[in-house]
């Protein structure tokens, strides 16, 4: 029951930019718990990890973190890099389709969380 639990607490994440895309819930109340969010980007599990970063994009754009918040947490991203920088990642599959990798990395770039920098002073 406790592993079902603690799924739902991450699909709740996934759906959040959708709830309040349609009204039902402000961005003010979802971000309210934020901190439980990032905690997942500190994960000692690779996959609740992944999961974590592959939905920033979305939780960014729908003003639940800042992208701020998320560069505060680069070096767990950079992490993951170095772990396998190639393989496709699967984000959650469960939840939402696998992501590349690449996809990902190329976002946090665009949104300012990451830097080519950091991505190349990564090593492989």
């Amino acid at each position: 029951m406790k592993r079902f639990a603690e799924d739902m607490k991450r699909l709740a994440w996934l759906v959040a930019p959708y709830l309040i895309e349609a009204g039902v819930i402000s961005k003010e109340e979802v971000a309210a718990y934020k901190e439980g969010f990032l905690d997942l980007l500190e994960s000692n599990d690779e996959d609740k990890k992944w999961f974590a970063w592959s939905i920033i994009p979305d939780l960014i754009e729908a003003g639940v973190i800042s992208k701020e918040d998320a560069a505060a947490h680069k070096e767990g991203f950079l992490e993951l890099l170095e772990s396998n920088p190639v393989e496709i990642k699967p984000f959650a599959a469960m939840y939402r389709p696998t992501l590349p990798t690449w996809r990902i990395l190329d976002y946090l770039i665009r949104a300012g969380v990451i830097t080519k920098e950091d991505q190349t002073s990564s090593p492989p």
